[in-house]
């Protein structure tokens, strides 16, 4: 997944090293909710680590926390102010 602003410049990770952006303002979505998915984060909030591999390339982490007892596919929304990126995740 490729973060990218409201005027669609990517965001990188040196922006975030830098504070020109912080994580703050990043909230992820699962919908349909599901209690068996979580987004995985270092801390109680997402962190430069939670965005980014250690190369620098944007990425999150989903975690299935229990089995599943049905097929689903769910929408992952990450909002930021005004932006917003999202992936579809098959969970079966």
């Amino acid at each position: 997944m490729n973060l990218f602003d409201q005027y669609g410049n990517p965001i990188i990770k040196k922006q975030f090293d830098q504070n020109e952006v912080t994580s703050k303002n990043l909230t992820p979505v699962v919908s349909p909710e599901n209690p068996n998915l979580e987004i995985v984060k270092a801390g109680t909030s997402l962190g430069t680590t939670d965005l980014f591999d250690e190369n620098g390339n944007a990425r999150f982490e989903v975690r299935l926390i229990a089995k599943q007892l049905l097929d689903s596919t769910h929408k992952i929304t990450i909002y930021s102010e005004v932006a917003h990126a999202t992936v579809s995740v098959d969970v079966n």
